[in-house]
């Protein structure tokens, strides 16, 4: 059986699952003792069940920064369209959450907590794609994003209409079971995975506060509610993941189980040419411990991270190692110096700052343009500079002069 059908299979089996679970289970309605809060205060500005309504607050500012980081510069330097798109709708339902939330706590009933729970299975849902996509498959989570957001948002409809709950459970605690055993079971292909388990350890918190609503209001002496403690401990799951994604890059030697092979990029391909270039650099291989890139390449967010390579040696010398590895070379030896030979001596001058290889290759006195070579004879490739890139003093700037034979950077 191949992928395609064990796919199919997969999915069809989850259908017939959920089927038979609807059959041979009695339908769940809405208590309506939910809407009875222990915290029922009015503190200030005549605003009812005010810590219940401030609570909220956190969400919306932990979705608007994460939206923000999501799309400026590639922040969270993200490897994929299915990525962007769903770490995007994550943010967006926790941000709707934040509004929706408050806006059932002024008025708590049936009507009302519809634009509650609707946002919150935007973010589950998201998050089920996200998971298939970093663990599994970057295709197949790209692909199963609508149709989960579309389950979530019928799963409410159902109950808005039919006052059942069932379809609803299943999208809010399945993930919740799923996702830890992911995260443990199957290897991570970023760093900085256990914020996961951090966020499902505070988010396992924040139901558990809510069930005890009342007891806790009591035993703070009407202080402070549990569903106010609820609010807050459901806020930090966002806040670590945002977190994560700020501080986490690709594990050496750990890709997803089914990755995506990034050859040339295609005129008509539709991901942004930011997520490409940051892909192929992120799927190079792991930089040396005490390694830095050379000035200029930390002034943008996007570039925070250590060079590739902590040889010497020219870009080109390295194209059989990214072969291996499932990448491919841009551009052949032959083009890519005949392309830097008709480029201005300034603008070749400023490719020094990309990496230390090309630092080396362009700090060195070989000329860009050389000579024919006879049939069968290897170029060799320039001397490394050993003041480029370093704290230690180099040589002096260089300059450019033109040649009969083309330019040369000296």
């Amino acid at each position: 059986m191949d992928e395609r059908k064990k796919k199919w299979v997969a999915w069809a089996a989850a259908a017939a699952i959920f089927v038979v679970l609807m059959l041979v289970t009695p339908a769940i309605p809405q208590d309506e003792d939910y809407h009875d809060f222990a915290d029922q205060r009015s503190l200030f500005l005549g605003i009812p069940n005010t810590l219940n309504v401030i609570s909220n607050i956190p969400f919306l500012f932990v979705g608007l920064a994460g939206l923000i980081l999501c799309h400026y510069k590639n922040y969270f330097r993200l490897c994929s369209q299915g990525e962007l798109w769903s770490w995007t709708l994550f943010f967006a339902g926790v941000t709707a959450v934040g509004v929706g939330s408050t806006y059932y706590h002024l008025n708590p009933n049936n009507a009302t907590l519809v634009w509650d729970r609707l946002p919150m299975t935007i973010a589950f849902t998201s998050i089920v794609a996200i998971f298939i996509i970093e663990r599994i498959d970057v295709r197949a989570g790209t692909k199963s994003l609508a149709p989960l957001v579309i389950a979530g948002a019928l799963s409410i409809l159902y109950w808005s209409f039919f006052d059942d709950l069932r379809p609803y459970a299943v999208i809010q605690f399945v993930p919740c079971i799923v996702i830890p055993v992911m995260a443990i079971v199957i290897p991570p292909m970023y760093t900085h995975s256990s914020y996961w388990l951090w966020a499902a350890a505070f988010y396992l918190l924040a139901k558990v506060e809510e069930a005890a609503d009342k007891p806790i209001y009591r035993w703070t002496h009407e202080t402070v509610s549990g569903h106010t403690l609820k609010h807050l401990c459901a806020a930090m799951v966002p806040v670590f993941l945002t977190l994560m994604l700020a501080k986490r890059t690709i594990e050496p030697g750990r890709y997803a189980i089914q990755p995506v092979q990034f050859h040339r990029r295609s005129p008509f391909s539709t991901t942004p040419r930011h997520l490409d270039s940051h892909c192929r650099r992120r799927l190079s291989p792991p930089p040396v411990l005490g390694e830095s890139c050379c000035a200029g390449a930390g002034d943008s967010p996007i570039h925070r991270f250590p060079c590739a390579r902590s040889s010497m040696e020219p870009p080109w010398a390295t194209a059989a190692a990214e072969t291996s590895q499932g990448t491919t070379p841009p551009l052949p030896d032959e083009i890519l110096m005949e392309v830097l030979a008709r480029l201005p001596a300034k603008s070749v001058g400023r490719f020094r700052a990309a990496s230390r290889e090309w630092c080396a290759t362009l700090s060195s006195r070989a000329p860009l343009r050389q000579p024919p070579r006879p049939a069968g004879e290897r170029a060799e490739p320039p001397r490394a500079n050993p003041g480029c890139c370093s704290l230690r003093p180099g040589p002096p700037p260089t300059t450019a002069t033109s040649t009969p034979g083309g330019l040369a950077v000296r």
